[in-house]
């Protein structure tokens, strides 16, 4: 008999989240292997035959609609466990924020009827990318590479065991082959055509494979922007001296601008469509408002433009002295320079990875040049 066709695959329902929930739900629900190993590996508790196990799927409160809530109790303790389930999704707005918060507590342990109770409280943050870090910090970051890693097939349901067997070789498929290392071809690695997720996976990789800045340089969490037609991920490179004040709000919700709430930065972006890579540098308010919202939502912006015309013009008369055709002047709303990262085929992770630091050394030698003349101006 030739291999059976994989039906998580041939239903096409190996990122739609909901759906993979009511899946986890069932195999927690209708299988003990899989509950007692799931409790044991991933919910630390030991002895998990003693408990008894009540889940749900979207549970509603008035803060927004947790994944999966499960009650794990016995006569002597009560748990209170929140899955937030994430595959090609990110974390909506402050989503496991609202799901810690007491608020949506309070409200689910009425729901569940734990309201007389003491009941320990749980989150999980089930994530396709292990990278990706919950706005909270009580919930607890589990891939699904750990899940499908840890826990074995169910042994009591064929079609449970099935439908698990197959939605694990599905995502062990998605991990293969993402890790990165300094002999491989970065082109070769980045434009592949695979699956943008994949690409952000191998991005958070080559960043975190980066552990010594030059010049004193922070880097920031890895970020996403999606637009028409485009996914790019953002990482930015700054310092505390080039960042002024936060503006502050009127009580109308205009902005405070002035020639202090600003932010430069090198704004490294990977565009995963178009598997490019650009390291811009930027000045912009602080926080970020486009173009738009400075003219029509703020006040004082004279002040905050006016300091960036010199900041800007400071800068691009430092470039032409470098005489450096791999670093361009711009005049863009936010955008003040932009510096060529040359690549070939036969470029590998280590030679970009050495001139990406040579860049940021070149760019913020003059940025920190800048800033100091500025404050010896004032």
């Amino acid at each position: 008999m030739d291999k059976r066709i994989n039906l998580v695959k041939a239903l096409g329902i190996t990122y739609k989240e909901d759906i993979i929930s009511n899946m986890i739900v069932a195999l927690i629900k209708h299988s003990r292997s899989f509950r007692e190993s799931f409790l044991s590996k991933l919910i630390n508790l030991q002895q998990p035959s003693d408990f008894s196990v009540r889940i749900y799927t979207r549970i509603l409160t008035s803060v927004g609609i947790p994944d999966i809530v499960s009650v794990i109790e016995n006569e002597r303790e009560c748990y209170l466990l929140i899955i937030e389930n994430k595959l090609k999704a990110d974390e909506g707005y402050k989503q496991t924020l609202r799901y810690a918060s007491k608020e949506c507590i309070t409200e689910l342990k009425k729901i569940l009827g734990l309201s007389d109770r003491k009941v320990e409280e749980k989150f999980i943050f089930l994530t396709l990318v292990p990278e990706s870090i919950p706005t909270s910090s009580l919930f607890i970051n589990i891939s699904y590479e750990d899940l499908i890693n840890n826990i074995p097939s169910p042994t009591e349901d064929v079609g449970l065991k099935m439908l698990y067997e197959d939605l694990s070789d599905v995502l062990l498929e998605f991990y293969k082959d993402l890790d990165i290392t300094d002999n491989d071809l970065i082109l070769e690695k980045f434009t592949e055509k695979t699956e943008p997720e994949r690409l952000k996976v191998r991005f958070r990789k080559l960043m975190n494979s980066i552990s010594n800045l030059p010049n004193g340089l922070s880097r920031s969490p890895i970020d996403e922007v999606v637009g028409t037609g485009r996914i790019n991920y953002i990482v930015q490179f700054s310092k505390k001296s080039w960042k002024g004040k936060i503006a502050q709000k009127t009580e109308e919700g205009k902005y405070l601008l002035n020639e202090d709430t600003f932010d430069i930065h090198v704004e490294f972006t990977f565009d995963a469509f178009n598997r490019s890579f650009t390291l811009p540098l930027h000045y912009e308010t602080r926080p970020y408002l486009p173009k738009r919202k400075i003219a029509n939502h703020s006040e004082g912006s004279e002040k905050y433009l006016y300091q960036r015309e010199i900041v800007k013009r400071m800068i691009h008369e430092k470039i032409k002295s470098l005489n450096d055709q791999s670093i361009k002047c711009y005049n863009g709303s936010n955008q003040i320079a932009n510096t060529k990262i040359v690549l070939n085929e036969n470029t590998t992770v280590k030679e970009f990875k050495e001139q990406l630091l040579l860049n940021l050394r070149k760019i913020s030698e003059f940025v920190d040049e800048t800033v100091s003349e500025l404050k010896a101006m004032s």
